[in-house]
């Protein structure tokens, strides 16, 4: 059975995504802050941990492979959106909890995940982006600015990775109605329509976000790692081009239009 590791999976896309890969017959564990949240997520292993601390990060990836077996996969969605406001406006200790969450989350997940699948020769990675790293998005500069990052230590790693058979992708799901994307302010979608879906659909059908994870997690899309994917992107156009395009330095799978 394939074994996969869902960082903030007690909610918002992080359960949708491991209780869709439980229902696929996947094994799996899902880490978060709320033990009782992800009991109800109905994964094989619910673990409670925070995802800016290193050694419950690390205790996370060898719980699991010692109770599941070797990760086969690793989805990173662990994030947050509480630094609302203008840069001068945001209190300093809540907009860099913020990063801490969306980055060094990201960082540490790779950093105790990927020696074992790198010692394997084998292993996927999906981290959580979002469109908000692409535009210059006001009023979550902290948001904004931590996912600009993550979509380029993805791309970094998925580079370093090259030739041990271990993948990396960003996805940005699109604005999926979650806890976090339902409190955004009031008009937020007014003053930033580039990350909207289309005209008649502000809100992004989670299962797009599910269709795209299930082909990167059986490696239809391996080809393409390293980039950025968009859930409005066609990846199969992307990966025939991909031969086509330049193998590094390039975030996205197309040049961003419609976000």
């Amino acid at each position: 059975m394939s074994v996969a590791l869902v960082t903030g999976g007690s909610r918002g896309l992080g359960r949708a995504a491991a209780r869709a890969l439980t229902a696929d017959g996947w094994s799996v564990a899902v880490t978060g802050r709320d033990p009782a949240a992800l009991a109800e997520v109905g994964a094989a292993l619910a673990l409670e941990a925070d995802a800016t601390d290193p050694v419950a990060t690390r205790a996370v990836v060898a719980r699991s492979e010692a109770e599941l077996g070797p990760l086969d996969l690793l989805v990173v969605s662990a994030g947050a959106f509480r630094a609302g406001g203008r840069v001068w406006e945001t209190d300093p200790e809540t907009w860099w909890s913020d990063v801490e969450v969306n980055l060094r989350g990201v960082q540490l997940a790779l950093w105790a995940a990927l020696p074992g699948m790198v010692a394997r020769g084998a292993g996927r990675v999906v981290v959580l982006g979002s469109g908000m790293g692409a535009v210059p998005t006001l009023g979550a500069s902290a948001y904004s600015s931590s996912k600009a990052a993550v979509a380029r230590l993805a791309e970094i790693a998925a580079a370093e990775l090259a030739g041990t058979g271990v993948t990396v992708l960003t996805v940005s799901p699109g604005m999926v109605r979650t806890d976090m994307t339902s409190a955004f302010p009031e008009g937020f979608l007014t003053i930033h329509p580039e990350l909207r879906g289309p005209a008649d659909a502000a809100w992004t059908p989670v299962e797009r976000f599910l269709g795209l994870l299930r082909r990167i997690a059986t490696g239809d899309l391996d080809a393409l790692s390293g980039r950025f994917l968009h859930v409005r992107d066609d990846p199969s156009a992307a990966v025939q081009a991909v031969d086509d395009e330049p193998p590094r330095g390039v975030l996205r799978s197309r040049p961003w239009s419609d976000g």
